[in-house]
């Protein structure tokens, strides 16, 4: 099994997830995005 880690700096919930190493697209992969009408969040 593959060890994975995600981080982000952009919330852009149309945009394309890419390997940090590499810059290329990484096909397969299926996000959802979920925003929390919290304090923090505004």
């Amino acid at each position: 099994m593959a060890k994975v880690s995600v981080s982000s700096t952009l919330i852009d919930p149309y945009g394309v997830v890419t390997d940090e190493v590499t810059g290329q697209p990484v096909n397969g992969v299926s996000m959802k995005l979920y925003y929390a009408n919290t304090a923090k969040s505004k």
